[in-house]
């Protein structure tokens, strides 16, 4: 399988050789509620029907406006993703707390919060 792009004006969305999906978000957007629903159509599309891991990199995007976060947080995911990792930049406590969390959401799989890219890579290759 060859790495295939497609870019949004909010992030930059990639099919790894690997299955994964990748997200990185734009740095300078502050995204609309329109941005949040084609970056998730895009990945999608670029799953072609397939349950694939999604890793997506937080770790410079701007704050989401209520809209697109209870878009992002109402997201059911089963079916359409085997598991979601988000890289940000969190102190060891902050990183515990968000992965709580995400254990009680209703997503419907697995979610964990990453500042170290390849351990977030290796659990989705678990996942996956």
């Amino acid at each position: 399988m060859s790495q295939i792009s497609r870019e949004t004006r909010a992030a930059v969305i990639q099919l790894r050789e690997d299955g994964i999906i990748q997200v990185l978000v734009r740095p300078d957007v502050v995204q609309t509620f329109e941005d949040a629903v084609l970056n998730f159509e895009t990945i999608e599309s670029l799953a072609a029907g397939r349950d694939c891991p999604v890793l997506i990199n937080i770790r410079h995007c701007k704050p989401l406006i209520p809209e697109v976060r209870h878009f992002y947080t109402s997201l059911k995911l089963k079916g359409k993703l085997t598991a979601l990792a988000l890289l940000c930049d969190l102190t060891p406590l902050g990183q515990m707390l968000g992965n709580i969390y995400f254990k009680m959401s209703k997503h419907g799989v697995p979610t964990r919060l990453y500042s170290d890219e390849n351990e977030a890579v290796q659990w989705l290759r678990i996942c996956h």
